[in-house]
């Protein structure tokens, strides 16, 4: 039997998820004061009850619109930071996304001030954490990153430190240039020089190794394909 929430166009939560998101980009001026079940439900096409019992309350809506916001903003991000070879320059990428694009969005600013601010704040500290994770971790693993503080606390001041980036208005050079100069050097592993730089060039080194290996792989197809 086909599940009542399921249609043609996906379920229900999918429907509202997708209305919600196209309502956000249709909001004039951004003005939350526009954003409401009712209008939610308009769009998904879905009655008011089915949008209540899926959405709850205006507010959890808001703290909804806000989490979606900051997954897009987390998965460009992320996508950014894959094309990164070193802990440092992931670091840095992340500082600089943030001042560029998450504290110039708008419409997110507003939605960290709605009711659910405290909830909101604390989705994007755990979603920043996670972002942060699997770098730090790797970076454990091949030596670019100090192993005598757990990851854990390396994270969690990882998304203080950017934190107070936010709160000091850095703009995007000054954000890099507060990693380069002050978080690079206490999140590298110390050395016979004390800058912790070997770790650092050995994966820029093995991430180019790869990355001819798969252009070595590329050519070999392409002469195959020539030959037959």
């Amino acid at each position: 039997m086909i599940d009542p929430a399921e249609t043609a166009s996906g379920t229900i939560r999918e429907r509202l998820d997708r209305a919600l998101a196209e309502h956000l980009g249709a909001l004039p001026s951004h003005d939350l004061r526009e954003i409401s079940v009712e209008a939610v439900a308009q769009v998904a096409g879905v009655s008011r009850a089915t949008a209540y019992r899926y959405l709850g309350s205006r507010d959890e809506v808001l703290y909804r619109a806000a989490i979606m916001l900051a997954e897009a903003h987390m998965e460009r991000c992320a996508e950014i930071l894959s094309r990164t070879p070193t802990v440092a320059a992931r670091l840095e990428e992340a500082f600089a996304y943030t001042v560029r694009e998450t504290t110039g969005d708008v419409l997110l600013q507003l939605l960290l001030q709605s009711p659910r601010a405290e909830a909101i704040d604390a989705a994007l500290r755990a979603m920043t954490g996670d972002l942060f994770s699997s770098a730090v971790r790797a970076g454990q693993d091949d030596g670019q990153v100090r192993t005598d503080v757990s990851a854990e606390e390396l994270i969690a001041w990882q998304v203080e430190q950017l934190y107070v980036v936010v709160r000091l208005s850095l703009d995007e050079e000054q954000a890099r240039l507060y990693v380069r100069r002050f978080m690079v050097p206490a999140l590298g592993p110390p050395d016979e020089t004390g800058t912790g730089v070997k770790p650092q060039a050995r994966a820029v080194l093995d991430d180019l190794q790869r990355r001819l290996q798969d252009l070595n792989q590329t050519v070999s197809a392409a002469r195959t394909s020539l030959e037959d």
